[in-house]
């Protein structure tokens, strides 16, 4: 599952180290020693994203079927996705290695608490495109909200 590694390799707010800590490299970075944590975390991120556009799509509820109850699904999306990023990195904060934590011959912290809100920014970006793309999907076979946030590009017969 190298793809979840390679979507978070485009959103790299966060610093390069903890990247390589969490593709699951060891400190000469030549194999993956560790387990690669991305795939947990795009799963997790990937269901998170899912259940809300179903949710979204699916229940019943004509009333809240407009642009701007989708957009508070989709900020529900991204702090979740957020709090799941930065959780997961937190969680891993005790088996960082020293090479990852610190700055070589230093003792100057690159991965810090910022690192892991960075992390968590970079987490809302994925969230977000997955969401996006579930949207264009789902919104097709809805029966209360098709035509939500945009109208629908294939016709219903």
């Amino acid at each position: 599952m190298e793809i979840f590694s390679k979507i978070y390799s485009w959103f790299v707010t966060y610093p390069e180290s903890l990247y390589q800590f969490l593709s699951g490299l060891d400190c000469e970075m030549v194999e993956e020693s560790n387990t690669n944590q991305f795939i947990l975390i795009g799963f997790v991120t990937l269901f998170v994203s899912a259940m809300f556009c179903l949710l979204f799509y699916f229940v019943r509820h004509s009333k809240y079927n407009g642009f701007l109850s989708w957009f508070v699904v989709l900020l529900l999306d991204a702090v979740t996705s957020w709090l799941v990023g930065w959780e997961i990195c937190k969680s891993n904060e005790g088996n960082i290695p020293d090479c990852f934590l610190y700055k070589p011959g230093t003792l100057d912290l690159q991965i810090d608490s910022m690192a892991y809100v960075a992390f968590g920014f970079s987490n809302t970006i994925v969230a977000v495109i997955w969401f996006l793309l579930f949207s264009v999907i789902l919104k097709r076979f809805s029966t209360d909200c098709r035509h939500t946030p945009w109208k629908s590009i294939w016709p219903r017969h």
